[in-house]
Order: structure tokens, then sequence, then C-alpha cells
């Protein structure tokens, strides 16, 4: 075990090394997970459904998933094990731990994890969630650009606040681009890296700013089209349904049992105590500064709920 590190609020001591994670030095406290790496798999020893990876249930609650090229996750209570595929780099391994499988940790402790992308505007969090493509990333990015912080990339994680609310736990430093978004936003070459080895994705490195506390969320935005810019409000059952359908558990029942009355009874109640809207806008990436200045007035318009 010789990285340790904090994830979405986490302590972790792994095998595997995530560089955009906070560096953490035990032993203030011990490991909230453990991951380990066990022996090596074959090339061809993995499947994998059309829309992702297969994850299965096991007795006792085990997770098991199956990243076809990638390798073999197990999620139980002592922590993660890892089967790599032979010939898989660490910066490879590392994307599923990033992505479902400490998602499904932290679902497993009763904590609401959407697939959505949040960032600190003054003193509050706003986030963005939306269908695959819609810009998520690319909105945290072009608000990144105009000197907010990014809190976490493409896993926002939540935390109960009393009286009421809710907090972002701070995730990894990073935002993950398209080309054609780093292009139309002017990123200079040195300020993004490759997602991993041959990779067309890149990652803008957050890290001159970036939350590394909880932040309380203020508003949630649902990304939708539209020929011009603009903020809309939302019903309460539609914010409710888009909350669902952007959890991580939406997507993979298998991760928790009777995921469907979960979700409801998870979300239900951030969608009570939470602003929501939805935030049309063009296809457009030349039009990411209007969207951005479109945001900010309307975060500086609207009242803050109460706490």
């Amino acid at each position: 075990m010789n990285h340790t590190f904090i994830l979405y609020g986490l302590t972790v001591q792994s095998a595997v090394d995530i560089p955009e994670a906070h560096r953490w030095e035990p032993p203030d406290r011990s490991a909230d997970v453990i991951i380990r790496r066990a022996e090596v798999l074959p090339q061809g020893a993995l499947e994998e459904r059309e829309d992702g990876p297969v994850v299965s249930r096991q007795p006792g609650g085990t997770l098991l998933m199956e990243f076809k090229n990638i390798g073999r996750y197990r999620v139980d209570p002592s922590g993660i094990t890892i089967w790599p595929i032979a010939g898989v780099a660490d910066d490879l391994l590392r994307l599923p731990i990033l992505g479902l499988v400490l998602s499904a940790v932290l679902v497993g402790r009763g904590l609401p994890v959407l697939h959505a992308s949040a960032l600190r505007v003054g003193d509050d969090a706003v986030a963005f969630i939306g269908d695959k493509r819609f810009g998520k990333s690319t909105m945290a990015a072009t608000l990144w650009e105009r000197g907010h912080h990014l809190i976490s990339d493409d896993v926002v994680v939540l935390d109960p606040r009393e009286p009421s609310g809710w907090t972002v736990r701070p995730g990894p430093t990073g935002v993950k681009l398209w080309p054609d978004a780093i292009e139309s936003l002017g990123i200079p070459d040195q300020a993004h890296y490759p997602l991993c080895e041959g990779a067309t994705k890149r990652i803008l490195d957050t890290r001159e700013r970036h939350a590394t506390q909880p932040v309380p969320l203020r508003r949630i935005y649902v990304l939708g089209r539209g020929e011009q810019v603009k903020v809309e409000s939302i019903t309460a059952s539609d914010g409710l349904i888009e909350l669902m359908r952007n959890a991580f558990m939406y997507r993979y029942p298998e991760v928790v049992p009777n995921a469907q009355a979960q979700l409801l009874a998870t979300y239900a109640p951030i969608r009570r105590t939470v602003d929501m809207k939805v935030l049309l806008r063009p296809a457009d990436k030349d039009r990411l500064t209007e969207v951005a200045e479109a945001i900010e007035a309307d975060l500086q318009t609207s009242a803050a709920p109460a706490a």
C-alpha cells in the first residue's frame, strides 16, 4: 500500500496511485478504504455489456465489476480488490476507481452520488446534471476559467447538513474535456494532459483553484438544449425525476438492493431542500461565455435558500 490520499471525503490506502487525489498523511486516522491488487488476468478474460461494465451483486453484498479491457474490481466491506488485465497500466486502472467503483462504496454508505459536475461560486456550490454529452464538464471548465473553484467533476457526492440542506464533498482535481471544448475555451497546452495513455480526452488541471472542504449546495442546474441561453424554473416532480435519472444507482441498480425504492427515498429529500432550475443553451461552444454570464447573473439575482 504505497499510496495514501483522500477522495470524496474518504481516506484511502491504495496499491494504485491516483495523482488527482488530495494527498493524505497517515496516521491521523485509519483508512476508510483499502485498495489491493490481485493476480493478473489474461487478455480477453472479461466481457462488457454494450453500455458499460458488467456489474453483479454477490452473496453477502459483495459487488463484482468487470471492465473488459481494464480488469475486475471487487467491492466489499474490507475495501476494493483489483484483478488487472495483463499489460494495463495504473493510469488506466485508476479510471474505474474514480467513477463507478468508489461511487458504489459511497452509495453503500448511504450517500447520494450524482453523475454531475460542481463548482464553488462565491461561498456556495452549484451543480450541473444532464444527459451524456450535454456539457456538464464543459460548463465546469468554463466557470473554472472565470475564476471559480472546482469541487468535483463527473462524480458529485452529497452530505446532509443541519438544520437542512446539503453539502458537496470535494472530489479529485481535474475536469475531463474533449479537444473541441479545450480549443473553444482557449486552454493552453500546458494546462491539460491526457486522461490516460492513448486517450483522446484530456484533463484540465484545476489544482490552482480546487475546493478542499465540503461546500453548501445552493442550486442544481439541469442542462438542456435551446436556441437561446435561458434559465427556467422546473416543477418539483420533474426535478425529482432528473435527480434520479442522474444518480449512479439509476444506471446500475445492482449496486443496492431495492434500487427503485432507494432512489426515491434518497433523492426526494434533496429535491425538497435544494433549489433547481433548467439551463437551456445552444450546442454552439462559441457561446460558452454567454452561458457562464447567465449563470452568474442568475445566482446574483436569485435569493439563496434559507439555511
